[in-house]
């Protein structure tokens, strides 16, 4: 294979968002040996279906290379972020190839900045009609003195007026999408020579208009009200934006005057205008993965905004993309799935996912070394559990709490390969925020933060005799009626299987024995339900345990 070389290219502003194939044709006579490769972007979006941006990306259309950009997050007055990344990386000693595409602090706004779109509500204002002022015929007649065919009646353009009286002048204030950390990373290798494609994504802080994203199965649509339904008292307009198409040429000053001054009692005494709400469509997947022809696309995000059928926005945040061709390279002293080795995901045909232990299955569809499983909090302490790659067996494990920055607890990585401690509960002002976050680290490896307090925990996850026991809390208030918790259980990283279906108590407690799978070394579970946000708000949100495993030969 030749030596990777870094090359930076630039996307035409035509060709920004069309997905590029990876350079992945191995050099003559190399056919047989893997070739990979990566590509990142930050940002890429499409506004009012024809101006296209991608300000960060990197690796595209060239053999796999470590490389990076980060450019100005100044990308149009439309969006606007914090910080823009996007790298890759290639080790040849592997074979491993990976990539990386974050936004963060991401804000998306549309008030008053698409002048040129046409919106329902200003077609509505465009259609509006002349309005009609009857004069007094003693003034007619006077008018006529100086104008034989002055009418009788003047007619009035209000259309810029009523455009003026619209809240905000135009579209309601705000994002219309807005993400505290939107980022992906992807990675294919070889491992026990056998190809691996893995992806993950961390989606933090989504709101629309301000309001947190409801993702039910990573998937959101809802309307958006752009500028509610507003009702325009005429007698509140502002007259010097009132035209008058009637031509007053050729009247005095006086009687000019005189006509100007029935235009404010004549508006007042008609009725308000009605102006309709201007409603978009917001549709979400976050995360999104695609995976066809031996490449993994992972997007932490990818959203459309339509408008009156148009389509306003096309935007994928924080986006990775892997791949690979030719054979691995075989290996015969690589771990066996008996001694804990962790088979990757993609060779499933090989070694499936369930014949691997709980801490490799976790493990497994993630391209971290070390992960958080669950942090619970108790009267005096919090838990720590998590899983580390078997290399790390036996090494000590950092627990970071956000807040503070600082370590609040250690833990040594366990045979099985997971590893458990306990840290000081953290003060009551910042323990139901997002401030409350735990990170394991060891060395260069870390997990993704994970956040104290949630609406659904696991307290006990046991196997014996061929059963498992799931039991746990939903948070309070429960929804009304009570909604189904649903148990499932991961036969791969990119499907699960329903294995139960049940309520909970009113105290939101919960106990449930299942069989457990047949031939199954271990098992993973997750458990999801909708509960109330408040005991005030009738709306459902949904909740979700963290993904837990247990290996089910040694219990």
């Amino acid at each position: 294979m030749r030596d990777p070389r870094i090359r930076t290219g630039k996307a035409s502003a035509a060709g920004a968002l069309a997905v590029t194939a990876l350079a992945l044709t191995p050099a003559a006579g190399q056919a047989a040996t893997p070739s990979f490769g990566c590509e990142a972007s930050a940002l890429r979006a499409t506004l009012a279906g024809s101006l296209a941006i991608e300000p960060s990306v990197t690796g595209r259309g060239t053999a796999c290379a470590t490389g990076a950009t980060g450019p100005s997050v100044a990308v149009t007055p439309l969006l606007s972020a914090t910080a823009l990344t996007a790298s890759t990386t290639f080790d040849g000693t592997g074979p491993r190839a990976g990539a990386t595409g974050a936004v963060a602090g991401l804000h998306v706004g549309v008030g008053g900045l698409l002048p040129d779109l046409q919106l329902p509500t200003e077609q509505f204002i465009a259609a509006l009609p002349p309005i009609s002022v009857p004069l007094p015929p003693a003034l007619v007649t006077t008018l006529r003195l100086l104008v034989p065919t002055f009418p009788s009646a003047i007619e009035l353009d209000i259309r810029d007026a009523v455009r003026a009286a619209l809240p905000g002048g135009r579209l309601a204030a705000g994002d219309v999408l807005g993400a505290d950390v939107l980022r992906s990373t992807a990675a294919a290798g070889c491992a026990a020579g056998v190809p691996s494609l893995t992806g993950s994504s961390e989606v933090v802080g989504l709101e629309a208009l301000g309001q947190p994203v409801t993702l039910v199965d990573g998937v959101a649509s809802q309307a958006l009200t752009l500028l509610d339904t507003t009702s325009i008292n005429l007698s509140t307009l502002d007259l010097s934006k009132v035209s008058v198409t009637t031509a007053l040429d050729g009247l005095t000053a006086p009687l000019l005057a005189t006509v100007q001054g029935l235009i404010g009692p004549a508006l007042a005494a008609l009725p308000p205008i009605q102006i309709p709400a201007t409603v978009a469509q917001l549709t979400v997947r976050a995360p999104e993965q695609v995976v066809a022809g031996g490449t993994l696309t992972q997007r932490a995000l990818h959203a459309r905004l339509t408008l009156g059928g148009r389509e306003i926005l096309d935007a994928v945040a924080g986006e990775a993309k892997v791949g690979r061709t030719g054979d691995c390279p075989p290996v015969d002293d690589g771990p066996t799935v008996a001694q804990g080795g962790v088979v990757p995901t993609a060779a499933a045909g090989a070694k499936p996912l369930t014949a691997l232990s709980a801490s490799a299955q976790l493990l497994a569809c993630t391209d971290r070394k070390l992960i958080l499983l669950d942090v619970l909090p108790g009267k005096r302490s919090v838990k720590v559990r998590g899983a580390a790659d078997r290399a790390l067996v036996g090494r000590q494990v950092k627990i970071r709490l956000r807040a503070t920055g600082r370590v609040v607890a250690t833990a040594k990585v366990a045979k099985d390969g997971f590893f458990t401690t306990t840290a000081p509960l953290p003060s009551r002002a910042i323990r139901a925020s997002n401030d409350a976050r735990y990170t394991a680290e060891l060395g260069r490896a870390a997990s993704l933060p994970l956040k104290l307090h949630r609406r659904m925990t696991l307290t006990r996850l046991t196997a014996t005799n061929g059963k498992v026991t799931v039991a746990g809390r939903v948070g309070l208030p429960l929804s009304n009626p009570v909604d189904p918790i649903r148990l499932v259980r991961r036969v791969s990283c990119h499907k699960t299987v329903l294995v139960k279906a049940f309520r909970p108590a009113a105290d939101g407690t919960f106990s449930v024995t299942v069989p457990a799978p047949a031939g199954a070394t271990a098992a993973v579970y997750r458990l999801s339900t909708r509960v109330r946000k408040t005991t005030n708000n009738p709306k459902r949100f949904p909740t979700f345990t963290l993904p837990a495993g247990i290996d089910l030969d040694r219990r």
